[in-house]
């Protein structure tokens, strides 16, 4: 799970701005919402709600760190540095630090990094062990990875190099041949596949693999094979899609021939991504559902087409199919969201969700959250942004789950509800919110009598 998330410079952002997990210890509502000790070697918190107005920087914030993920896997900072924030002199220095906690483990990782003009300034990767109570031990922050430009040298520190045969020749001299000044250290060292390098490898997988950032504009492809494949995964889905009145009683695939019209460039593109994972699929002009292939049990490439069955208006007749691709944008949307509430039940995934609301009726996603956090077998974690004050005046959210982000001036400022915890539970926090008296929201000009030509 996530601890905590520092940015500096990059996007809308330009003095630090920190959001952090950690629970408000005077606050005792909805214990379920934290995750429980063992799962996490502290305190943290399962949902966080950040609102703001419009140009902001709520969505800013996931981006920022998609664009960090991204360059992690790439191993080039040149787009984070391209997003910086062009407010702020370029000779500036851009942050980003990441705190997370591996589920079931007694630490927690912290990961940074430092460009300036484009290259690395800095980059970091260190380990804090916590007690059974929460402490952090008193054997301190371990460092794991320590990488500082000196003089136009960088010197790298990486204990676990002295532990290794030949490690002294990687710390001093393989490493820094290999890595160049606007590439990120932490992807190259780990994929050196040393034993020895566990911490590093397992930092640098987390990362790149338990974070999914979900925008208005992205779709779940996983979803339609998990329909094909998993009965537990089509349970779960055809019982809860029945209960949101979008007319459809029931989801299924068929899989389909591929097409004899592929052209042979596209089909040599789709055998080729299937040699490396089980599922292909790309978003086509044509359609709003991606196109996903996959390869059925006799080795043959088939595309996965989904219906979606509605019931007729007469009781007794059969429900009447639908090509899944004529359903409305908010349906679509809702597919999405209810594939990663799966997930969230499965797996100890972080999800950030910009929009949350997106196409989605304000009670509908109500409706879904309140399912959700009800439970108290979630594993995963959800943030998301919001502008849907139906959520603030429900009993759904913790005050410390919720967020604000105020542009003020040319800088995105992050802060939480729980700075006005001193406030009696009994006050309606939407109805303050619409009324200004948290900030974050937007300040409107006057247009009666305006002239535009």
């Amino acid at each position: 799970m996530l601890v905590r998330l520092r940015v500096k410079n990059i996007l809308s952002y330009g003095a630090e701005s920190e959001i952090c997990f950690i629970p408000y210890k005077r606050l005792r509502s909805h214990l379920n919402h934290i995750a429980e000790r063992g799962e996490c070697p502290l305190d943290l918190l399962r949902y966080t709600a950040i609102y703001g107005a419009n140009g902001a920087g709520k969505s800013n914030l996931l981006h920022a760190l998609d664009l960090c993920i991204e360059a992690l896997i790439s191993c080039k900072v040149d787009n984070l540095w391209r997003n910086r924030n062009l407010l702020i002199p370029k000779e500036e220095t851009q942050e980003i630090q990441i705190e997370f906690a591996p589920q079931g483990d007694s630490f927690t990782y912290t990961y940074g990094l430092s460009l300036r003009e484009g290259v690395v300034e800095e980059e970091y990767l260190s380990k804090q062990r916590f007690r059974k109570d929460g402490k952090p031990s008193d054997r301190g922050e371990q460092t794991l990875l320590d990488r500082r430009c000196e003089d136009a040298i960088y010197r790298y520190e990486i204990p676990a190099f002295d532990q290794m045969k030949n490690g002294e020749v990687y710390q001093s001299d393989v490493i820094p041949n290999l890595v160049k000044p606007n590439e990120i250290s932490l992807g190259r060292i780990a994929k050196l596949d040393k034993e020895d390098l566990s911490d590093i490898q397992n930092a640098y997988e987390w990362l790149t693999k338990k974070v999914q950032i979900i925008t208005p504009n992205t779709y779940n492809t996983v979803w339609t094979v998990n329909l094909r494949n998993d009965d537990k995964f089509r349970k779960f889905y055809n019982t809860l899609i029945s209960k949101f009145d979008t007319g459809i009683t029931h989801l299924k695939t068929v899989d389909l021939p591929l097409d004899k019209a592929v052209p042979p460039d596209f089909l040599s593109t789709i055998k080729e991504k299937l040699d490396k994972s089980p599922v292909y699929a790309f978003r086509s002009s044509a359609n709003e559902v991606p196109n996903t292939f996959v390869k059925n049990s006799e080795g043959e490439i088939v595309s996965l087409f989904v219906l979606s069955e509605h019931k007729a208006s007469d009781d007794n007749t059969p429900g009447v199919p639908f090509d899944f691709n004529m359903e409305s944008d908010g349906t679509l949307r809702l597919v999405d969201i209810l594939a990663m509430v799966y997930e969230m039940l499965e797996m100890d995934t972080v999800f950030l969700v910009d929009e949350i609301e997106s196409s989605l009726h304000p009670l509908l996603i109500k409706k879904v959250l309140e399912w959700l956090m009800s439970r108290d077998d979630v594993k995963g974690q959800l943030i998301f942004t919001t502008h849907n004050p139906i959520l603030l005046s429900s009993d759904l959210l913790r005050r410390d789950e919720i967020w604000f982000v105020e542009k003020r001036g040319a800088d995105a400022k992050l802060y939480s509800l729980s700075d006005y915890c001193q406030e009696h539970k009994s006050i309606d926090i939407a109805k303050g919110y619409l009324n200004g008296r948290y900030g974050a929201i937007p300040f409107l000009g006057e247009l009666d009598g305006l002239k535009w030509r």
